[in-house]
């Protein structure tokens, strides 16, 4: 089977990859930052728009389908939800003739509308954004960026490993489904009810779960042969480097994001107002994709 804890298949200096992983860090606190901050629908629209283009442009498209299949119902039960139970505005656009027990009538404004787009872009950004941070770093990387930016080492550990979570749980279930489907244990889908690919689905489970206690059981016993948390001091292997290319970026993508926080804050939403948040998004979006080096002021250092 695949190492599940594999990044994403990268080349030297290639688009978004070719980042220290400090500026990686900082570029999704900032872009997840910038997604909750931002309260109108056109600028998160923009923020979607490049973001999706940088995972085109990184090759993660495939990575970001697989992982949009099992987050998607739950990006469309925020949006339901809040669609039909939020109660703000006037503007109703549908009403249900009956009244529920609890919620009473469903009634789908424009106001709540909107309102439910915002909260799903939001967690669409944020979601994507630390797919790509997770996609193209290994463990080493964080862990060495995470340790120079003085966070403490169980702290470290701890978030990387919630991190990979998920890709990794996707992994070993597209493993054990191929291998159920070698075996004629389950079919390809086409023809069956909701029903059946329920039942043929929790026969993945328990080896779901097996191989997620073995592999936890595994992690414990490495970090207890190296004495994980003896010392307070640890040293690392890898060292960051930061030089004028990495003080390049992150002015560039602390730029882009204050300009497209102040196009929200001053109201530019209109479609001939949007220059601004558009420009800024270039700063933010494009550069890391992009990865022109900065040739011109000196290369990478």
């Amino acid at each position: 089977m695949e190492n599940s804890f594999a990044s994403h298949p990268t080349a030297d200096g290639g688009p978004f990859h070719g980042m220290t992983p400090i500026l990686k860090v900082l570029w999704t606190l900032i872009v997840v930052g910038s997604a909750l901050i931002v309260e109108d629908l056109p600028h998160l629209l923009i923020i979607s728009g490049f973001i999706l283009f940088d995972v085109a442009a990184a090759g993660m498209a495939g990575s970001w389908l697989r992982f949009m299949k099992y987050t998607g119902p739950m990006l469309g039960l925020v949006l339901l939800v809040n669609s039909l139970l939020s109660g703000v505005g006037s503007r109703i656009l549908l009403a249900s003739p009956w009244r529920l027990p609890i919620f009473g009538r469903l009634i789908l404004t424009v106001e709540s509308l909107s309102l439910s787009l915002i909260m799903a872009l939001r967690l669409l950004i944020t979601l994507t954004a630390f797919l790509m941070f997770t996609l193209a770093s290994s463990p080493d990387e964080v862990l060495s960026a995470l340790s120079s930016m003085g966070i403490p080492s169980k702290t470290m550990v701890a978030s990387y490993l919630s991190l990979r979570l998920i890709p990794t749980l996707m992994e070993d279930l597209k493993g054990f489904s191929e291998v159920m489907r070698s075996k004629g244990l389950s079919g390809g889908g086409e023809g069956r009810s909701l029903l059946e690919k329920v039942r043929s689905s929790s026969s993945i489970i328990v080896p779901l779960l097996s191989n997620s206690l073995e592999r936890a059981i595994q992690l414990a016993e490495a970090m207890e042969a190296r004495a994980f948390g003896a010392l307070k001091k640890r040293s690392t292997y890898r060292v960051v480097e930061w030089g004028l290319r990495e003080n390049s970026y992150l002015a560039s993508f602390t730029v882009g994001s204050l300009l497209i926080i102040l196009g929200s804050r001053m109201g530019l939403a209109y479609p001939g107002d949007l220059w601004l948040s558009a420009a800024a998004s270039l700063l933010l979006f494009v550069l890391p994709v992009l990865d022109p080096g900065l040739k011109l002021l000196g290369g990478r250092r």
